[in-house]
């Protein structure tokens, strides 16, 4: 193998790890925005269910205060 060989190789091999780099970091980010995404639609449920837990639980003593006094 010549040296002209060895450093067209070394420069193909480069260029094919810039673009896998380049790839990578861009699914990377995709996959955090994703993430970030989810995890606040996550927060949002959470929080909505607590919420609709806490009203029923209300009106369920509503309820049996009304039935009370019926």
């Amino acid at each position: 193998m010549t040296l002209n060989k060895v450093i067209a190789n070394l420069e193909n091999t480069i260029a094919g790890k810039n673009i896998l780099l380049a790839n990578y970091s861009d699914m990377q980010q995709s996959l955090s925005r994703e993430m970030d995404a989810y995890q606040k639609l996550y927060e949002t449920w959470h929080v909505t269910i607590e919420m609709l837990k806490i009203n029923i639980d209300e009106l369920k003593r509503i309820l049996a205060d009304i039935l009370a006094v019926k």
